[in-house]
């Protein structure tokens, strides 16, 4: 889903928010792709990222052991990646 909200500023910077998670494949290669076209535009734009994680307090204690930190409060999990725990995922978004 996207999402574009033009509101004019007085700097004439435009101003981008990305939201993703660093497990999902798609969100990492439009950053590489995009890339090109960031540098390109400098310091007309301002970029912030956003990483995706959500809360599961009452979850099952194992998988907030597996995909969550601070009891819960920090969880990601992604589901076409089997192999990847949710703790992996906070950790690298972190990171």
């Amino acid at each position: 889903m996207a999402e574009f909200d033009m509101s004019h500023n007085k700097n004439n910077i435009v101003e981008y928010d990305f939201w993703l998670t660093s497990s999902s494949s798609r969100a990492l290669d439009f950053l590489e792709d995009f890339t090109k076209f960031d540098e390109s535009l400098k310091d007309k734009v301002k970029f912030t990222p956003h990483y995706v994680f959500w809360e599961c307090t009452d979850c099952d204690k194992t998988h907030v052991r597996k995909d969550c930190f601070g009891g819960g409060r920090y969880c990601a999990v992604e589901p076409s990646n089997d192999m990847m725990k949710g703790r992996e995922i906070v950790l690298e978004d972190l990171r």
